[in-house]
């Protein structure tokens, strides 16, 4: 699957300005300055995004989530929830380091593996 967007402010991570971005499954293939690639012959079939007003970044690394939610040490009625795929990447975050944190009875290794497992 192709897309086109258009126009976007991208940062990699340096500011490079207003840009067209084509992706190509999802891997960006192509950087040129806003405008100058256009979805004629090959790229016809790309679905065109408009990204006026948007930014274009890296994905964010957080080095510390507690994928298997948190608190938890005055019991199992202050336990926070375990984290989703929807609140880890609405901010842009594509990468995170899972961490126990000091419940070790409600939650292990294991556990901790198998549910980065399930949001990948």
């Amino acid at each position: 699957m192709m897309k086109l967007i258009q126009n976007i402010d991208v940062y990699a991570p340096q500011h490079l300005g207003k840009k067209d971005v084509l992706t190509i499954n999802d891997k960006i293939v192509k950087i040129k300055d806003a405008g100058s690639i256009s979805a004629d012959g090959f790229l016809s079939e790309a679905e065109i995004i408009n990204g006026e007003g948007l930014l274009l970044t890296p994905g964010f690394i957080d080095s510390h989530v507690h994928v298997l939610g948190g608190g938890g040490e005055g019991g199992f009625a202050n336990r926070t929830p375990e984290a989703t795929m929807e609140g880890i990447t609405k901010f842009g975050v594509t990468t995170v380091v899972g961490c126990l944190g000091t419940d070790g009875i409600g939650r292990d290794m294991c556990a901790l593996v198998a549910k980065t497992k399930g949001l990948k």
